[in-house]
């Protein structure tokens, strides 16, 4: 079964960008390489130089995918066909345990 939920294709990702948010992100990449933009940055300690906290996004390659995925928009107005289908509201349902039923 093919997967078209992935990175990919998931607004979040940004293709080319390093995990360093001290680093400028490219524009537009199409490398395979890229990071998260879902959660905020996780905060580290700079290793070289003055210390500093620095903020790092995950790194994925564009064929993963998660729950989190958003199609990516189309600024551009036309349709390329990508037959991704928009998610809609999901509700996420909790167990009945005995006491309740």
């Amino acid at each position: 079964m093919k997967r078209t939920h992935t990175c990919g294709t998931c607004m979040h990702f940004r293709p080319g960008a390093s995990s360093d948010m001290t680093e400028p992100a490219p524009i537009d990449s199409d490398d395979e390489m890229g990071v998260c933009e879902y959660r905020e940055p996780r905060p580290e300690m700079r290793h070289l130089g003055p210390p500093a906290l620095i903020g790092f996004q995950p790194a994925v390659h564009a064929s993963r995918s998660c729950p989190e995925y958003m199609p990516r928009a189309d600024y551009d107005g036309g349709d390329d066909d990508d037959g991704l289908p928009v998610p809609g509201n999901v509700r996420h349902l909790t167990a009945v345990s005995a006491k309740a039923a």
